[in-house]
């Protein structure tokens, strides 16, 4: 559910022109633990929207059989191959708040939740 709400965000946040779906990694200063290669630094965030980004880092809360199931690094360039993986999501709630200076939850309750007349 999460990574549907994040992409609903993106939407509003893409039309206002506060987040370039365009920009790279790199261009965004996207840093690791475990160093980005030059290649998975060109992901841009339309390949993370996608599960596409080519970068096959273990994510936080990742599954053993998503860890199993993931591609070994540097298989697949960035827009080349699908394969969902919480790393591209987890990078994306990252660029969101970086790029909006807005917090995931704050912005949900401002664009979808009160908009819409949800209440707890």
């Amino acid at each position: 559910m999460r990574k549907s709400l994040l992409s609903g965000l993106y939407g509003v946040y893409v039309e206002e022109g506060k987040i370039d779906l365009d920009r790279t990694l790199a261009e965004l200063e996207i840093t690791e633990n475990t160093p980005l290669t030059e290649s998975e630094k060109q992901a841009s965030v339309a390949d993370l929207l996608k599960a596409r980004s080519g970068v096959y880092l273990p994510a936080a809360y990742e599954t053993r059989a998503r860890a199993e199931a993931r591609p070994d690094r540097g298989s697949h360039a960035p827009g080349e191959h699908w394969h969902y993986k919480n790393w591209d999501f987890n990078v994306l709630g990252t660029i969101f708040e970086q790029e909006t200076g807005t917090k995931i939850h704050q912005a949900f309750k401002d664009e979808i939740a009160d908009p819409i007349g949800m209440t707890a």
